[in-house]
């Protein structure tokens, strides 16, 4: 098989491709958003790359691909491999590019942490590399809430006034102002530091039992604190993707795990690799959508994603939008015959997941495991059992259903904001004497958006067929 017939057995998915000559010898590293699309941009002609390009395919004689999960990871495999290998066509990171780490400084009494690109030998922590500082900017806010560590330098030797900022929103202690003894505040750091050394499970069960311990002692209002701050560590695991550090090659199966261990809890009959979750969204009612998310092997595919403006339903209801659009989306399999999913996740309680099977009942759909994921306490609501089952928040078959909710909520409120912002654009023009709904939609499309037609000045409004200069001086005083 040549290099081109090989190139097309390439995955059409994130990873990092490797260009080899004759003997074997890495010539050049490379991460694509898709292996295939990117291997083959090489070998589409000499007339489309560069010099440098082209001197390197003249002497690829073998190539290969490692397959990552998202993009990112790519990046960091790349980043490793290239420092590892060393490849002579690879100028740009040649240069050892410092990509951001996070620091804590344990060799300070009240150690700090903070993003940095030079590691030292100064007895501090650095974790990483992260492939990119934005993501990890937000992250690391998203750390402080849970383990609220300093990140200024502080001057200890001076008393403040007032503790900083920080400390206001709870994302500091304030060892400054002593309002936190050196021993709390290092098992904080302590903690932290477990985290990010890939003890994740450790740290969530042990919030897990704390947060239990205060339900029990009828401490809600802790409880709940406590629960923010599992959702909070889980978001950085399973959203944001950079913690912890990738630290191996990736793996196909890696979810597996997590499906595993649904399968055994649920009661099901084969693991769900099809997985699809339905929320509603709305507000009072006003511009209701409901939107349907799709699972392969733990993976989201954003091709199979569904939304839908609710029609029938003209007053609040939940479970009426629920139902209709259940029967609007597993309409279309039934009509197309498309593969079913082997498990439905219902963001709501029981009603909720009552109402699901009554409609697909009704469809004569029975072949589907349906369950209902509640956002209070994350309670698991299955049919024919009345009481929810919980699941500790370490567990990655709970994550992988909440990342499903999460997206799901995620995709159904964009959805939701776009008809709503498009409404209000339409109702504003409406208010306005002489335009109509061919000047309201020539008015739109020149400008773009509501607010650029409240900058625009009368003269630009103008150029709008049909919008005369007094017809213009009147939309400007409206939308002043």
């Amino acid at each position: 098989m040549n290099l081109k017939e090989k190139i097309k057995t390439f995955p059409d998915s994130p990873g990092v491709y490797i260009m080899r000559n004759q003997g074997g010898d890495i010539l050049y590293v490379g991460k694509a958003q898709s292996l295939r699309k990117r291997a083959a941009y090489y070998f589409k002609g000499k007339d489309t790359l560069s010099p440098r390009l082209n001197s390197l395919i003249a002497k690829v004689k073998q190539m290969e691909y490692l397959p990552t999960p998202t993009e990112e990871e790519a990046l960091i495999l790349e980043c490793d491999l290239i420092k590892k290998y060393h490849p002579g066509y690879n100028i740009s990171l040649r240069d050892d590019k410092k990509y951001p780490f996070l620091k804590i400084t344990i060799n300070e009494d009240y150690p700090r942490v903070f993003i940095t690109r030079s590691i030292k030998k100064d007895g501090a922590k650095y974790f990483g590399p992260y492939p990119l500082v934005l993501p990890l900017r937000h992250t690391l806010r998203l750390l402080r809430k849970v383990f609220p560590i300093r990140s200024c330098r502080g001057d200890f030797t001076k008393t403040k006034r007032r503790p900083c900022l920080y400390f206001q929103i709870g994302e500091c202690l304030a060892p400054c102002q002593k309002k936190v003894d050196k021993k709390t505040y290092r098992k904080v750091v302590w903690s932290l530091c477990r985290f990010l050394d890939g003890r994740q499970d450790e740290i969530i069960n042990n919030f897990g039992e704390k947060m239990e311990k205060a339900s029990q002692k009828q401490q809600y209002e802790k409880a709940a604190k406590i629960r923010d701050r599992i959702k909070t560590l889980q978001k950085v695991i399973f959203m944001t993707g950079i913690i912890p550090r990738y630290p191996h090659l990736p793996k196909k199966d890696e979810n597996q795990p997590a499906l595993e261990e649904l399968r055994n809890i649920l009661g099901l009959q084969k693991v769900p690799s099809f997985i699809q979750c339905l929320d509603i969204s709305n507000i009072k009612g006003e511009e209701a959508v409901g939107a349907v998310v799709s699972f392969k092997n733990g993976l989201p595919q954003k091709n199979n994603y569904r939304r839908f403006k609710i029609k029938l339903v003209k007053k609040i209801d939940d479970y009426a939008m629920l139902e209709e659009v259940i029967i609007r989306h597993f309409q279309n399999f039934i009509e197309k015959k498309k593969r079913l999913p082997e498990l439905l996740v219902i963001d709501g309680g029981r009603g909720h997941l009552n109402r699901a099977l009554n409609t697909l009942g009704k469809m004569k759909i029975e072949n589907i495991s349906v369950i209902a994921l509640a956002k209070e306490f994350e309670y698991i609501y299955l049919p024919g059992k009345m009481m929810p089952i919980s699941l500790p928040f370490s567990s990655s078959g709970l994550a992988l259903i909440q990342r499903l909710r999460d997206e799901a909520h995620r995709f159904a409120h964009t959805y939701f904001l776009k008809l709503r912002k498009k409404q209000v654009s339409l109702s504003v023009l409406d208010e306005i004497a002489g335009i109509g709904p061919r000047k309201k939609r020539d008015l739109l499309k020149f400008f773009g958006s509501i607010e650029m037609i409240r900058k625009a000045n009368v003269r630009d409004l103008e150029r709008v067929k049909g919008i005369n200069k007094y017809l213009a001086r009147r939309v400007k005083r409206h939308l002043k």
